[in-house]
């Protein structure tokens, strides 16, 4: 019995792991900004592409476009009074956005 336990209990770790109930070790991209115990990549809405911006939480391909659509911004709030993001989702990046000089 004491073998069958083993076993049971082992399987139940791999079911566990495999379904991401694990915790799991954060994504820390490019030493360009910190934020808490992360460091990120921060993204210039006036050059990234719609994939490096679609990589950010909350941005999907189309909002990507949007804010592409948009340009020159001479300041990343800009995109909130523009309406092409919203308030929750600015507040959640912000400290992942740059905006380099308009050309």
């Amino acid at each position: 019995m004491r073998l069958g336990n083993v076993v049971a209990w082992v399987i139940v770790g791999i079911l566990i792991a495999g379904t991401g109930a694990v915790a799991q070790t954060p994504l820390v991209l490019l030493n360009h900004r910190r934020s808490g115990n992360f460091t990120f990549k921060t993204v210039d809405l006036n050059v990234a592409s719609a994939a490096e911006l679609a990589k950010l939480p909350g941005i999907d391909y189309w909002t990507a476009q949007r804010i592409i659509s948009g340009r020159p911004y001479r300041a990343a709030e800009e995109v909130v009074p523009r309406g092409v993001i919203s308030r929750e989702v600015y507040a959640a990046i912000r400290d992942r956005l740059v905006v380099s000089a308009p050309k």
